[in-house]
C-alpha cells in the first residue's frame, strides 16, 4: 500500500492519461479498476463499474498499490 497523502485527482480529456494525481509540481498516473469511468462536466468525476460516483476534481485518495514506476491503483478516502 503507498500512501497517497497530500496527493489529489486532476483531469484533462484531452490528456492520454484523462485522469492523474496531482502534489503541487509533481504528477502521477493512475490505473483504475476495468469499468471504471471519468466524466468532465466541467471538472473531473470518476464513476466505479456500477455508476456510482466515487471520486472528483481536488478530492483526496487513501492510498494505492504500485504498479510499474508511476501508476497507481487508487482508491477515494471515502465511498459515501
Amino acid at each position: 500500500m503507498t500512501d497517497l497523502e497530500g496527493w489529489t485527482l486532476t483531469g484533462d480529456p484531452s490528456d492520454p492519461q484523462v485522469a492523474w494525481l496531482q502534489s503541487g509540481q509533481l504528477r502521477r498516473d493512475v490505473l483504475w479498476p476495468p469499468g471504471f469511468r471519468a466524466v468532465f462536466d466541467p471538472t473531473i468525476r470518476v464513476f466505479d463499474r456500477t455508476g456510482r460516483p466515487i471520486v472528483h476534481a481536488g478530492a483526496g485518495l487513501s492510498g494505492g498499490c504500485r504498479v510499474g514506476d508511476i501508476t497507481y491503483l487508487v482508491e477515494p478516502l471515502s465511498f459515501d
